[in-house]
């Protein structure tokens, strides 16, 4: 646990990367993560690497976007709950990324979706990607909203739920716009765990892909031994 909030607190969004390539072995190692997670949440990740029209393009240019020639796509079935999983297994793989000594940074706008630099099988739909390589940087903290704004975390809150909500605080953003809200409920399980709540806002630039990867910070920090989603 205090390696992954480690991980949580040091990984910063990257925009700007050098033309160093993945290693091969470091490749391998992600290319297994991946592998995984397609499997546990029936996806279609691919990690498309020395292409780079991928993120490019005016809205790349906007975002910031230098030099990314390696990226994740993240693709699986057209589903309502495409962008969600996109978010919730795309950041386990940020954070496996940043364990490799790589760096990251989600990209919404400036994905290049038509590029026949990745597979999309019928049926399926290009989410969003993850730029991910050698930076030029290790990138800079935000600041992150107030606990107020986005929970009922109190002062007789359980640890358990401070702890995944300051998790939630550090969680990445596609467009920098943070717009989740996760309240702990009265209500209980008759196993003892308590119920929790997370809302995602109806309108956005990728809110539910965003609504994904606030869920995976708050899991991982607080526990599932804690609680159950409602």
């Amino acid at each position: 646990m205090a390696d992954l909030l480690r991980l949580m607190q040091n990984r910063h969004d990257v925009r700007s990367y050098t033309d160093e390539p993945i290693e091969p072995e470091i490749a391998a190692k992600l290319q297994e993560e991946i592998d995984a997670t397609n499997e546990i949440g029936g996806l279609h990740i691919q990690l498309v690497q020395d292409d780079p029209k991928g993120v490019s393009g005016f809205w790349a240019a906007y975002g910031q976007f230098k030099n990314v020639e390696n990226y994740l796509a993240m693709v699986g079935p057209n589903t309502m709950r495409l962008d969600e999983l996109c978010g919730y297994f795309g950041e386990h793989l940020v954070l496996i990324a940043q364990r490799l000594g790589l760096q990251t940074c989600w990209v919404g706008l400036g994905f290049n979706r038509k590029k026949g630099a990745f597979e999309k099988a019928e049926g399926e739909r290009a989410a969003v990607a993850i730029a991910i390589g050698h930076g030029t940087n290790m990138g800079a903290s935000k600041e992150a909203k107030a606990a107020s704004e986005i929970s009922n975390l109190g002062s007789d809150s359980p640890e358990w739920f401070r702890r995944g909500i300051e998790a939630v605080q550090l969680a990445p953003t596609v467009m920098d716009e943070q717009q989740i809200r996760i309240d702990l409920l009265e209500d209980a399980n008759p196993d003892g765990r308590r119920h929790v709540r997370a809302i995602a806002a109806e309108k956005g630039h990728y809110n539910y892909v965003d609504y994904g990867i606030a869920r995976y910070h708050f899991e991982m920090a607080a526990g599932m031994e804690n609680f159950v989603w409602v």
